[in-house]
């Protein structure tokens, strides 16, 4: 079922706390759409260009795609794509996947970490399980619990850590301050500093 609010503006700052798994899309449109099994489940709020939303199960969330989006906390996976301006994540518990979006900081992650197309920086502090990125600008990471899969970095690349291995190709510049736990792979990679 769907609830829906219509908004005052097309680039709101958009506030969430899922206690499920929840698909947050760009849309083209001024409006926040909820599709979730019944509409009780879920509150949305707008207030001076804030919108406010708490589901209280696994749903989809369609926002203006020139949101700016802060997820406070994510219970279960999420999953943003074709947002225009910053995605901020304080705590994800389960996955996290970014799509098409421009920048993002992420605080952590429970699970594994994957983004795929991101045209400025994307910072995370701590991702428990994997890490894959692909087609990204610049990327900066502390602490991976897993593996690296890495594929065309425009810019730069840097991990402070990671616990297992690290399969690298088309970076623009990597930072060899890593600490890699595992096997290190790499092609088509230029490294600053020691691996």
């Amino acid at each position: 079922m769907a609830h829906i609010l219509k908004l005052t503006r097309d680039d709101p700052i958009i506030h969430i706390k899922a206690y499920g798994s929840i698909q947050i899309a760009g849309i083209d449109q001024t409006e926040v759409r909820c599709d979730i099994d019944s509409p009780q489940l879920a509150t949305l709020v707008e207030e001076d260009g804030h919108v406010y939303a708490t589901v209280n199960a696994s749903c989809m969330l369609e926002v203006p795609l020139r949101s700016s989006l802060f997820v406070e906390k994510g219970m279960g996976s999420v999953k943003v794509s074709g947002l225009k301006n910053q995605v901020r994540i304080e705590k994800v518990l389960g996955n996290l996947v970014l799509f098409e979006v421009t920048a993002a900081t992420v605080e952590k992650v429970g699970g594994n970490f994957s983004v795929r197309n991101a045209e400025d920086t994307i910072k995370v502090e701590k991702i428990a399980g994997n890490l894959t990125v692909d087609d990204a600008a610049d990327f900066q990471g502390e602490k991976v619990g897993g593996s690296c899969r890495v594929k065309n970095i425009s810019g730069s690349f840097y991990v402070g850590k990671a616990g297992g291995k690290f399969i690298g190709e088309s970076i623009h510049e990597f930072s060899g301050e890593s600490n890699i736990g595992g096997s290190f792979t790499a092609q088509d990679i230029k490294i600053l500093g020691e691996v």
